[in-house]
C-alpha cells in the first residue's frame, strides 16, 4: 500500500514522501496513530504541489541572499563613538549595534546572528565582519572613529 508520510517515521520515511509498505503496517500503525495516510491521485498531486511550492519558495530565499550578499561584499561603513587619549572606545560596539548601523547606513537589515566578529570592538580602527547568509558570506569593513 502506498502512504504519504505526516510525520518523520524513523527508518522508515520523512515527512512529505510516498513510499510503498506493507498493508497490515500501514492500517495498524502508520494510519492509525496519524503518522501517515492512504496515498489516493488527488493526495498525490497535492503533495507534490506542495513540494514545488516550497522549492520555489526556497530558491527564491536563496536568491534574495545572494542578492543580498552582493550589496554587502566589500562594502564600508563608519561608526562614530567616543574613546578615551588611548583611543579605547567607552562602549563596545556588537553584533547588534553593527546590524543597526548598517541598516542605516546602507538600507540593509541584516540579523545580529548573522554577522561574525572575533570579538566586541573596542578601540578605533579598521575592522572587517562577515556576514553569513543561507550559505553565502560578505565582508564588510568597518571604520570606527
Amino acid at each position: 500500500m502506498k502512504v504519504i508520510f505526516l510525520q518523520d517515521v524513523k527508518g522508515k520515511g520523512k515527512k512529505g514522501e510516498i513510499k510503498e509498505v506493507s498493508d497490515g503496517y500501514a492500517m495498524n500503525f502508520l494510519i492509525a496513530k496519524g503518522l501517515a495516510k492512504a496515498a489516493t491521485h488527488g493526495t498525490v498531486a497535492k503533495v507534490k504541489a506542495q513540494t514545488n511550492k516550497k522549492e520555489k519558495e526556497k530558491s527564491r530565499v536563496k536568491q534574495e541572499a545572494k542578492a543580498l550578499i552582493k550589496k554587502l561584499n566589500n562594502t564600508k561603513i563608519t561608526i562614530k563613538k567616543k574613546a578615551n587619549e588611548q583611543g579605547k572606545l567607552y562602549a563596545a560596539i556588537g553584533e547588534k549595534e553593527l546590524g543597526e548601523v548598517i541598516k542605516k547606513q546602507l538600507g540593509i537589515a541584516v540579523d545580529p546572528g548573522d554577522m561574525k566578529i572575533s570579538s566586541p570592538i573596542k578601540a578605533h580602527g579598521t575592522y572587517t565582519v562577515s556576514v553569513l547568509l543561507r550559505g553565502y558570506s560578505a565582508k564588510v569593513t568597518v571604520f570606527v572613529e
